[in-house]
């Protein structure tokens, strides 16, 4: 068994060179080259890629454009974002996100309104993630430089947690596991490509910790997977073999045939309890309709009412004999004042017979946020 410490050392210098080399070649507009080659080195050798290895591992045409380009190293064994069912507005963490390949294909899938993580160990790797992310003009997405295996993140914060031919990678598989569900809301979910042992490897095999660092000598069988998932409360749990796993992993050694001892997997399971939602998209709002905003907020009764509302439940609405006990003006100004507040669409009403109820307008609120914190403080 191979050191941790020399696991996780050998990994960045692996990863960091892979990204040091295209850096060169982009230096030296040189596009002839890219990572993992058939025939030889695993499925993240950093040699020259075979034209067609993503959609191998499950891409397609419109994933593999010129947005992408760039990100696209071909070091992953299938692709979790066809099994991750994405939906606008979701948080997604990347475990492993090399230089935020799969991330820009999810930012087309949340949305706006969504929120994109990427996590990775090599420095080099993150350098060209936010690069990435910049060229395709994402501001809605953030990375860290750290260990899959010790998130930098707060507990229930993410909706879907991808990954890509790395936990295997992992000296401490379960910790990685741990810290997913931790970070994973209520109902979140993992989505993950990664490979496992079919049966033991030759100690030859077994030794050499290049073919550790490549994906192969690292993985754990599936029932070892499936143990550390149930002991931590996963549930929903699945983990299917890819259906082309041997053309996959047969296409990473001469000198073994790899799907004897390995195979490419797809592995999804959930946080128990309830689904979290995603963000709501944020509605448009026009120059005009903003000014209308902000001009009704020129009251200090309205601002007053605005407070009263903002202070309710959320399924509670609020009658305007209500507001005339909590404010020193009568009834018909604070109705004067509704009238306003709903016209430029701070608040809704809703008739209860002869009375009308009032509470604020979840869009307008979310949306000027920042105006409300400000003004309303």
């Amino acid at each position: 068994m191979h050191d941790k410490e020399k696991i996780k050392e050998a990994l960045k210098e692996r990863y960091g060179g892979i990204a040091r080399e295209d850096r060169n070649k982009e230096d030296n507009n040189d596009q002839s080259a890219d990572c993992c080659s058939g025939g030889g080195g695993g499925c993240c050798d950093g040699s020259a890629v075979e034209t067609n290895i993503e959609t191998k591992i499950g891409y397609s045409e419109e994933d593999l454009n010129q947005d992408t380009a760039d990100a696209s190293f071909g070091l992953g064994c299938g692709n979790p974002k066809a099994i991750a069912s994405l939906k606008p507005g979701e948080t997604v963490l990347d475990l492993g996100c090399g230089a935020g390949f799969d991330l820009l294909l999810a930012s087309r899938e949340v949305g706006e309104s969504g929120y994109l993580i990427g996590v990775d160990m090599t420095p080099e790797m993150i350098e060209k993630a936010k690069a990435n992310a910049a060229k395709n003009n994402l501001t809605n997405i953030d990375f860290y430089l750290a260990d899959i295996e010790d998130l930098p993140l707060e507990d229930n914060t993410v909706d879907v947690i991808i990954s890509n031919c790395v936990i295997n990678l992992t000296p401490d598989k379960e910790a990685v596991y741990r810290e997913a569900l931790r970070v994973l809301k209520p109902g979140g979910r993992i989505a993950i490509a990664d490979v496992l042992k079919a049966k033991e490897m030759p100690e030859k095999l077994m030794a050499d910790i290049k073919n550790y660092i490549e994906c192969i000598a690292g993985a754990i069988t599936k029932a070892e997977l499936k143990r550390i998932l149930t002991e931590l409360n996963y549930s929903d749990i699945e983990i299917k073999t890819k259906a082309n796993s041997d053309e996959i992993v047969d296409s990473w050694s001469d000198e073994y045939n790899l799907s004897d001892y390995i195979f490419s997997s797809y592995i999804t399971a959930r946080k128990p309890g309830e689904t979290s939602k995603p963000n709501k998209p944020k509605p448009e709002v026009s120059p005009e309709e903003y000014a209308k905003l902000a001009n009704a907020l020129g009251n200090s009764h309205r601002i007053e009412i605005l407070k009263i509302l903002a202070a309710q439940p959320a399924d509670d609405r609020c009658m305007v004999g209500n507001l005339v006990d909590k404010l020193p003006i009568s009834q018909s100004t604070v109705s004067q004042h509704l009238k306003i507040l709903k016209e430029a669409g701070w608040i809704i009403g809703q008739t209860d017979g002869p009375k009308v109820c009032y509470c604020l307008n979840d869009n307008t609120a979310n949306q000027f946020k920042q105006l409300t914190d400000s003004l309303l403080s």
